[in-house]
């Protein structure tokens, strides 16, 4: 196994998601390549911190706020549609083909897209973006075996 695939699993590693044929190639390729097992220590300090997280719960005034929104958002109901005629085949049968033609086409073109794994920059910005935890981020990086790394994160 190579770097990058095990620097793309390595997420799903630590949190014990992986098959175990795989596991076992990503603990096979971490026995022989430091750098992945920096990589690995790094990841875990990062899953500890975010354990150590606290829950933000959304206020009342979120709540309030939302149903407003949605009970504005809501519109009245469509007329019925006619009972026969030319209006009902195009309601009954043109209609619901067209809306599921544009909905096949429109996932054929997107399809699905695959997942990025940030850079370790987009961490940083991110993490300066965030509240301080009530963490001892010097004590996590001295426990996860990673020295000098305190310094260069934002406080």
């Amino acid at each position: 196994m190579k770097c990058a695939e095990v620097a793309r699993l390595l997420h799903a590693h630590v949190a014990g998601s992986l098959e175990p044929s795989l596991a076992e190639e990503v603990r096979e390729h971490l026995g022989g390549c430091a750098r992945c097992r920096e990589e690995l220590t790094l990841e875990q300090a990062i899953a500890r911190g975010l354990q150590e997280f606290p829950a933000l719960e959304p206020s009342g005034l979120f709540a309030r706020r939302t149903l407003e929104r949605l009970a504005r958002a809501r519109k009245p109901a469509a007329p019925p549609a006619p009972a026969n005629g030319l209006g009902r085949l195009i309601l009954d049968g043109l209609v619901p083909a067209l809306a599921a033609a544009v909905l096949l086409m429109w996932l054929g073109i997107t399809g699905p897209r695959p997942t990025l794994r940030p850079t370790h920059d987009e961490i940083q910005s991110i993490m300066a973006t965030l509240p301080a935890p009530p963490v001892d981020a010097d004590r996590l990086l001295r426990e996860a075996g990673v020295e000098g790394w305190a310094s260069e994160l934002p406080r």
